[in-house]
């Protein structure tokens, strides 16, 4: 296949257009994670050490999960944005990211579609360009959470957090259990907001998006785009 332009070059290129914008976070945790943290200087009494059971109901609900649909909104410098995607497993995806104005969602600025190992691509109100899809496996490691995805998340935060139980609350129409995160400083996410009769998650906020899960296992019809035609030269 000759050489795409623009967002298609190479899968980096691709996977950058859609994460980038937190790519700056996930490397401050990372890098400045301590591993002291790991093996704090007191264990945690027992209530606390049972109610980390919470993160592995939670880890358990997400490695079952089969479809759902992720709204992610942050700001890049002084623009606010927000990014949906779509994914019914194990290949199907629908990433839309948009700018966000007072008077509501402004202009696609990037779209992906994913399905039948084919990627599909493009910026800006530009025709769609294609490619093979270089990772096809959409649900390996569980729905997005910024730059990284929601289940090494938590795999990262039960060895070290202790977990509290807070208010039940609603969220649009969705009851969820508010679990605090306390017991370090570089914890990715200080709190997780559950669906009680699931354990799955309706809210987290990781860095400085705010991330809500809904449609879980409710697949939804991915097809791709209407591609431009192509006629010979005369």
């Amino acid at each position: 296949m000759p050489s795409l332009p623009g967002a298609l070059r190479s899968p980096i290129n691709l996977v950058a257009l859609v994460f980038g914008f937190v790519l700056a976070i996930a490397f401050w945790w990372f890098s400045s994670f301590d591993s002291s943290h790991a093996s704090p200087s007191r264990q945690p009494p027992p209530v606390e050490r049972l109610q980390t059971g919470q993160l592995d109901h939670v880890e358990h609900a997400l490695r079952l999960a089969r479809a759902w649909h992720v709204v992610s909104t942050g700001r890049i410098n002084s623009q606010l944005f927000q990014t949906e995607e779509d994914v019914v497993c194990p290949s199907d995806s629908h990433t839309v990211t948009r700018s966000l104005t007072p008077s509501g969602p402004g202009e696609v600025t990037e779209e992906f579609v994913t399905t039948a190992n084919t990627l599909y691509a493009r910026e800006n109100g530009q025709p769609w360009r294609s490619e093979p899809d270089p990772s096809p496996d959409k649900c390996q490691n569980g729905p997005s959470a910024g730059a990284q995805k929601l289940i090494p998340l938590i795999v990262l935060v039960k060895p070290i957090a202790r977990v509290s139980q807070g208010p039940l609350v609603k969220l649009g129409s969705v009851p969820c259990r508010i679990w605090d995160l306390s017991g370090a400083s570089n914890l990715p996410f200080h709190s997780i907001c559950v669906d009680e009769q699931s354990h799955l998650p309706v809210r987290v906020q990781v860095g400085g998006l705010v991330i809500e899960y809904s449609k879980w296992n409710q697949p939804t019809i991915i097809e791709p785009p209407e591609m431009p035609s192509t006629h010979p030269q005369p």
